[in-house]
């Protein structure tokens, strides 16, 4: 059995994807419309995928000896939990999604039964199970504390450098992702001080050059490895 979270990436389209088309029209009734050729499947961006975080979905191979088609149950249980709770009952396909956000965050488990009921009358069935390798739901985003600032003279005359600390907290999951924006300008991505995303804290500073002199706002935002996202935010006044 083999579980897949949101640390899979998801896609648009399939093979024949086509971007959607876009047009423009002019008062003398002219329109013209402008598509892309086909580009096959094409990645979502975590914002426009949010919807779909909390997706969790479960594959696994079967076969009964004797080619008896088989039925398949679903359970998930939490290392804290004593009793087994049904996840999907009599479904005859491989693989199974459900939403995970209404579930607290823990570490559970999934345990699979097939049967071979279809091909046998009632009370003959045989029955196997399988428990799947623990893993992790968590569906509070990371947390953003901590911000500083400090300004020093910037490359250009009359500009300011501002060096952005702080610090990026996950109870449950490793960060992965830190990046900031400036006056609601694209995100910009930054590493953390020790170069690697590998815990649930990580410290985190970057230089935003060559600010003209004013109120700057310097937002931050914070991923972990389930796509759970937090936003933190400090002003930079320069001069």
């Amino acid at each position: 059995m083999t579980l897949y979270g949101p640390e899979n990436p998801y896609f648009e389209g399939g093979p024949e994807y086509r971007p959607p088309q876009i047009s423009q029209s002019f008062p003398n009734g002219i329109k013209l419309e402008f598509s892309l050729p086909r580009s096959g499947p094409r990645q979502v961006s975590d914002p426009s995928a949010a919807w779909a975080r909390g997706i969790r979905s479960a594959s696994w191979d079967a076969a009964d000896p004797n080619g008896d088609n088989l039925r398949y149950k679903l359970y998930i249980k939490a290392n804290d939990e004593t009793a087994w709770k049904s996840l999907s009952i009599g479904t005859d396909d491989r693989a199974f999604s459900w939403d995970a956000e209404s579930f607290a965050n823990g570490t559970y488990r999934l345990k699979l039964e097939a049967s071979d009921a279809p091909d046998n009358p009632d009370g003959t069935e045989m029955k196997a199970e399988r428990v799947s390798a623990p893993f992790v739901i968590d569906n509070i985003p990371p947390r953003v504390e901590g911000l500083r600032t400090s300004t020093r003279e910037g490359s250009l005359k009359g500009r300011s450098t501002v060096t952005v600390s702080g610090l990026a907290i996950d109870a449950d999951s490793r960060i992965a992702k830190i990046e900031y924006s400036v006056d609601g300008s694209d995100w910009k991505q930054v590493f953390p001080d020790d170069s690697i995303f590998d815990s649930l804290q990580e410290k985190f500073h970057f230089d935003v050059t060559d600010l003209t002199p004013g109120e700057h706002a310097v937002t931050v935002r914070a991923s972990d490895e389930q796509r759970n996202v937090s936003v933190g935010k400090i002003l930079a006044v320069t001069r």
